[in-house]
């Protein structure tokens, strides 16, 4: 049995905590599963539904690695983001050009290797279309 909880901290946020008290409540105990649980930070809240409804023994996987559980990731992170006009422009052609972009403004321009690998998220507003620019990314 496996239980994946992901943003459980934005869930918390919006109010959702009986919400999943339910759920978890409802499923196998801890020690008949594996739960799986994202989160950008560890608030107190999430850190009480953990010792609730973990195995003891879980492990933590900490990305920003400063010891601090409440830290937003983001804040660490430098992000960008681009609204591409969804009726005046050639879509297709306008998210390859800013997807390109990105990943070329990744490199040196002496010696075009990567300074850091790119990361880029890409929203679509329907599965259809996630397919369609997966076969031409990849």
């Amino acid at each position: 049995n496996l239980v994946v909880l992901d943003e459980t901290d934005r869930l918390l946020d919006m109010g959702f905590r009986k919400e999943i008290e339910k759920i978890l409540d409802f499923l196998p105990s801890s020690h008949k599963r594996q739960t799986l649980l994202f989160s950008a930070t560890i608030p107190t809240d999430l850190k009480h539904i953990m010792k609730q409804h973990m195995k003891p023994n879980y492990v933590d996987i900490d990305c920003v690695l400063d010891g601090d559980a409440a830290t937003h990731t983001n804040d660490r992170v430098s992000q960008t983001h681009v609204v591409l006009p969804s009726k005046q422009t050639d879509v297709v052609s306008s998210v390859i050009d800013t997807v390109r972009y990105a990943v070329e403004t990744h490199f040196h321009k002496d010696d075009a290797t990567p300074s850091v690998p790119p990361k880029i998220v890409v929203f679509f507003p329907t599965a259809r279309l996630v397919q369609f620019y997966a076969e031409i990314f990849n």
